[in-house]
Formats: structure tokens, sequence, C-alpha cells
């Protein structure tokens, strides 16, 4: 009886060390951990944030709440803003620099900025982000126009309440009183998150997980789905991961950070102009473009991406397949 006992403990030990030899397995987790890293440099960056905060004399508990209900919002938008900046230098470059360093051992990769056909990946992505603006407009209307199965219903309501008080919080910091608020606005919001954003999700993430599944595509979409993700703002999450995938194959073909660093800062630097134009112009009416439109630009911008994909191949030679 007792060597009956024996044996099988010792094929559960056996199934159990086995279990994490399946490569499938092995890679699941592993991405697992990406994920799970990613949320370790929200909360640690957080935590730093808030120290930060309390050695300059300001009280963070309940930050984003209570400081809805001051009345002076420069005073509102100001603190938010330095809330914000913090967070990106700690959350998408501090701590993942630091990982890059340690554990990649590749920030001559990540940083290196290839001068080669640089000027024309830049132009070419300019004119492909313009052009995909047509399908942009069409995936946050079908996504907002999405609904979850009825016993979801608690939970789409809770998503739609987080989702207005996101869209509060960013109306009170990109949507300036003065002039002069211009240009710390468009620094983090732009700048610093662009630079931050790419570092993180394509830099490291993407990085990461197409060296775990040896395989770009997957790596990029996996990349992108956890870049809308970490926003948030699930109202939102499809156009946010089309631009994700945009900005992985843009950072793959061209080997260059510049270039997708380059597109963020624009999206968002577009996105800081609308906000405003339409808050300043309440009668003006947003409208979809028409399908022929996004016929159209779905072919021009697949013609756009097929240039850029070809000048990448005669730089670096290879088959995309």
């Amino acid at each position: 009886m007792k060597k009956l006992q024996k044996e099988k403990s010792r094929h559960l030990m056996i199934n159990r060390l086995t279990y994490f030899h399946n490569p499938i397995r092995r890679k699941v987790f592993k991405i697992v951990g990406i994920a799970l890293l990613i949320v370790g440099f929200v909360i640690i960056g957080a935590f730093l944030s808030q120290l930060v905060f309390l050695a300059l004399g300001i009280n963070p508990v309940g930050s984003e709440n209570s400081l809805l209900e001051l009345e002076d919002e420069s005073e509102v938008r100001m603190i938010l803003l330095l809330l914000q900046g913090l967070n990106t230098l700690f959350v998408y470059i501090f701590l993942p620099l630091i990982y890059i360093y340690f554990f990649q051992n590749d920030l001559k990769r990540v940083f290196l900025i290839r001068t080669e056909k640089l000027g024309m990946f830049i132009l070419l992505s300019f004119f492909i982000f313009v052009t995909a603006l047509p399908i942009t407009s069409y995936l946050i209307e079908f996504n907002q126009q999405m609904q979850i199965p009825a016993w979801f219903s608690e939970l789409q309501q809770d998503l739609l309440e987080k989702e207005a008080l996101a869209q509060k919080i960013t109306e009170l910091i990109v949507i300036y009183d003065h002039w002069y608020e211009i240009i710390p606005i468009l620094f983090v919001v732009a700048i610093l998150a662009g630079i931050g954003e790419e570092l993180l999700f394509r830099g490291l993430v993407q990085n990461e997980i197409c060296g775990i599944l040896k395989n770009h595509h997957l790596g990029i979409w996996i990349s992108a789905m956890l870049f809308s993700f970490i926003h948030f703002q699930f109202l939102g999450f499809l156009p946010r991961m089309a631009l994700g995938v945009l900005l992985g194959y843009l950072y793959f073909w061209s080997e260059n950070l510049v270039v997708p660093i380059f597109i963020h800062i624009i999206n968002n630097a577009f996105t800081f102009t609308l906000l405003n134009f339409y808050h300043r112009n309440p009668d003006v009416e947003v409208s979809i473009a028409s399908p022929t439109v996004i016929l159209l630009a779905i072919i021009i911008c697949g013609m756009l991406i097929t240039v850029f994909y070809r000048h990448s191949l005669k730089m670096k030679k290879i088959q995309f397949f």
C-alpha cells in the first residue's frame, strides 16, 4: 500500500514538473508574466508619484475625485498634468529603462537611431496616419455602439461611469484656458506620453513577446492589445488597439523607435487640437465618413503601407512571411 502511494506521489510530481515543460504553456506563462510586469510598473510608478507629491507638500489621497471638486480649473489642470507627467516618467520611461538595461541588456538596439531611410519612413508614416483617420473615426463609432450581453449590464454601466470620469479628467487636462498652458499640456500628453508609451510597449513589450513567440505578427498584435487594455478606456479599445498594431508594424519594419514615437506624438497632438476645437465650437457637428470615403481610405492606406514595407525590405533584406 505504501509502495503504491509512493508511486502515485512520484507520478504526480513528474506530471507537475512536465506540465511546465510544455512549450506552449511556457510561452503563455511568459506572456502573462509580461502583462504582470506592466501591472507592476503601474503600481510602483503610482507609488513613486505619490511620494513625489508628498515631498512637494501636495496631499495625493483621493486625488482625482477631490481635485474635480476644486473651483480653479487652471490649478486642477496643473496638478493633474504634474500627476500624469510623473506617472509617465516612472511607469513608461524610468522603470522600463531599468528592466531593459538589467534584463534585456539591449538598450543600444532599442535606442539605435538608424538614419538610413529615416526621413522616408517618417514621411510615409505621417501620410499613413492621415489617410487612416476616416478608418479610425469609424472604429471609434463602432466601438461605442457595441453592446455587451444583458447579463453584463452592471459591468457595462460601471464601464460607462468610468469612461465618463476618464473623459472629464482628460478634458480638464487638455482643454486650456490660456495660450501659455498649451506648451506644458502638449509636453505631457503628446511628447512625454509618446516617448514613454512607445518605449514600454514597442521597445520592451513587443520585443519581449516577439522573442518569446518567434513570430512578430503575434507579438505585434498581443502588444497592441496590452497597449489598449492598459489605458482602461474600453469604449475606445478597438481604435487604440488598431493604432497599436500600426505602430508595432512601423517599428518592426523600420527597426527605429523614432518612427512610432513620431506618429504617437502626432496622434496625441491631433487629439488635443480636436478636443479644443470642438470645445470652442460646440455648434460644429461631428460626422462619420461615408462608406465610400472609408473604402478609399483603406485602399490608399494599404498602398502606402505596402510602399513602407517595400522600403523596409530594401533596408533589411528580409521576407515578411
